[in-house]
Parts: C-alpha cells; sequence; structure tokens
C-alpha cells in the first residue's frame, strides 16, 4: 500500500473515530450541522465520513420533521451526565416524602437487583484478599470508588475501623454529586441500604447494618457507619 493510500486511511479512521464518539456520548441524536460543530469540523467532511460509517452499518439516521438525525448503531451506554440528572429528578420528586427506612428499602431491592453484577467487577486477585468481614473493612474504603455501580471520580474515602467490634466509620470527602444538586442528599441513605444488603449476602454468618450518620453538603462530605449486628 502506498504512502498516499496510508495517509488517506488514517485521516478516514479518524475523522470516523471522532464522529462515533460523539454521537456515542450525545445517544439523543444530532444533525450533520451539531455534530460538525460539537467536533470542529466542516458539514462537508461530516457528510462524507457519515455516509461512510452509515454504509457500515456504524451509523444509523432517521428524519424527524424538516432534521435529519444520526445516532451510533453502536451505543453501549447512557452518559454518566444523563444518568445524573435523570436520577437527580427522581430523588427531587420523592424527597420529604420518604423515612430513611423506607430510602434504605429501596437501597435493598437495588442491591438485590445488581448484587450478581457488583460481584463481577471484583478481580479474582482483590477477591482473595478479603478472607474476613475484619479484612473487608480494612480495605473497603481503598477500593470503594472505583466500583462502577457507586462510581465518583474525586471521592475520597477515609476510614476508622475497628476489627474486634467489626465496625467502622467511612468519611466520604469530595462528593462531586452535590455539586449537581442537594437532592443527592437522599441518595446516601439508598446506598447505605445497598451496601447493607450486600454485606448481608456476601457474609451471611451475621448481617450488616449500615447508616448514614451525618450529611453535609456544603462541606461536599457523607459519613457513613458499617457493622455487624
Amino acid at each position: 500500500m502506498s504512502k498516499e493510500l496510508n495517509k488517506k486511511q488514517l485521516k478516514e479512521n479518524i475523522w470516523k473515530k471522532k464522529i462515533l464518539e460523539f454521537l456515542q456520548e450525545n445517544p439523543s441524536g444530532f444533525t450533520i450541522k451539531d455534530i460538525a460543530d460539537g467536533i470542529e469540523s466542516t458539514r462537508i467532511t461530516v457528510s462524507k465520513y457519515l455516509n461512510l460509517l452509515e454504509y457500515e452499518n456504524k451509523v444509523l439516521s432517521q428524519e424527524i420533521g424538516v432534521y435529519k438525525l444520526y445516532f451510533s448503531a453502536e451505543r453501549k451506554f447512557i452518559p454518566l451526565s444523563v444518568t445524573r440528572k435523570f436520577y437527580n429528578s427522581i430523588l427531587s420528586g420523592i424527597k420529604g416524602k420518604l423515612s430513611e427506612e423506607e430510602y434504605r428499602k429501596i437501597g435493598h431491592n437495588v442491591a438485590e437487583e445488581l448484587y450478581d453484577y457488583v460481584m463481577e467487577q471484583f478481580p479474582k486477585s482483590l477477591k482473595a484478599q478479603i478472607t474476613s468481614y475484619r479484612k473487608f473493612l480494612d480495605l473497603f474504603a481503598k477500593f470503594y470508588p472505583y466500583v462502577e455501580v457507586f462510581y465518583l471520580k474525586d471521592l475520597i474515602v477515609e476510614g476508622e475501623v475497628n476489627k474486634e467490634e467489626e465496625k467502622a466509620v467511612y468519611s466520604l470527602n469530595n462528593v462531586e454529586l452535590f455539586e449537581i444538586s442537594e437532592d443527592f442528599d437522599s441518595h446516601f441513605y439508598i446506598l447505605a441500604g445497598a451496601i447493607e444488603r450486600i454485606l448481608s449476602r456476601s457474609f451471611p454468618r451475621r448481617p450488616t447494618i449500615c447508616k448514614v450518620l451525618s450529611v453535609n453538603v456544603k462541606e461536599k462530605s457523607v459519613k457513613i457507619s458499617v457493622e455487624r449486628k
């Protein structure tokens, strides 16, 4: 293959990749102009590579009213920002209508639905280290911010663990959810219920109790306790 063909193929791959990534991050569909503005290109360039992607069945198009919208045919996720806004609208709608215990019950239901998925996320090397409930309490603060279901990019978790009594208090700092809305305070009562049920299933000998001790929206911090009955 000549150098010119190599350059042409490389250029084509770069533009196709940019368009696909933009559409995957914006799953509601966009016009050619929207895409061109989003990836800082021209409508002519975008139109050219959209035609190629559509031929390869990587992009779908749909005429809606006077506009033709393009969608990724390979959408594998909903953008985190969209998910959080949707979740926040639910929390806002039920705020003040539920007790702490009712939020925890929602968390129990969430945990039942996601238990197998959460367990599958843990690498075998980490599972091998968690040989007891006490060992789990030691490691919880380190791996919690990276569990996909609970993921918060800049979250800092610090823990005070009492191994003898098998209980711990964890401080969650730099909780970025509070930058979006104060209504996310309810999330942590649901989260406490989810953690409680997941740990009770993972260590069934003695059930776990997880409680929210404090929520400080202004300081973006939450404190929770985890202990066995």
